[in-house]
């Protein structure tokens, strides 16, 4: 249940810094405004950093690991 909201607050990451560097301007954001494929790219490349950084900061824990010792089909 909480994975969809994990995977889509990366998204929602990328588009708020995509959406920001428009609102602000400058020589950047009218350089990648000029270009779709750009735009999509820079959404891609940052929704992916954003959700590999949650992914490191809330994922699974080192030593976390689930043992299923009872099946229950027994």
């Amino acid at each position: 249940m909480v994975l969809p909201g994990f995977i889509l607050l990366g998204f929602a990451v990328g588009a708020g810094v995509v959406s920001a560097l428009f609102l602000v301007g400058g020589p950047m954001a009218v350089w990648i405004g000029a270009s779709f494929p750009l735009t999509l790219a820079l959404f891609a490349v940052v929704s992916l950093v954003a959700w590999v950084g949650l992914r490191r900061m809330v994922g699974l824990r080192t030593g976390q690991v689930r043992r299923i010792d009872k099946d229950i089909n027994d």
